[in-house]
């Protein structure tokens, strides 16, 4: 074990660590700062144990989706959020709308107007439960 740092100084130990970090900072979006602090963390708990990451923490991409999980603050990418991909949809959907008009098909109009008050609805819903939050946080 390396005392100063509370790794294993085992090989795979090292490197099941050092994916742990790359996995919470690239694929989850946590801070460089708390990746390292919650890999050493990880490291601490098998210097103490003497188990293998596997068999204390399971694999490292599930270990850490599970920690990414449990962090607060922790927010997938703006363009995976429901309510951009509403917006954007809504936005096209209503472009699409206006040149349905234009041609006068009424099959395109009736489709793209779906389309636009679906992306509406989920727009007005969002807003809804950001009001209640609000009020209740």
């Amino acid at each position: 074990m390396n005392t100063s740092t509370g790794k294993p100084a085992d090989p795979a130990a090292d490197k099941w660590l050092r994916e742990l970090a790359d996995l919470l900072r690239q694929r989850h979006g946590i801070t460089r700062d708390r990746a390292a602090e919650l890999t050493r963390e990880a490291g601490r708990h098998l210097a103490e144990s003497g188990g293998t990451p596997e068999e204390e923490f399971g694999p490292a991409p599930l270990y850490a989706l599970r920690l990414a999980d449990e962090e607060k603050g922790t927010r997938e990418p703006w363009w995976m959020r429901r309510e951009v991909q509403a917006l954007v949809m809504g936005v096209i959907g209503a472009s699409w709308l206006v040149g349905a008009i234009a041609a006068g098909v009424w099959w395109q109009i009736a489709m793209t107007a779906f389309i636009v008050v679906w992306c509406a609805g989920e727009l007005g819903a969002y807003a809804l439960r950001r009001r209640r939050e609000a009020r209740a946080g």
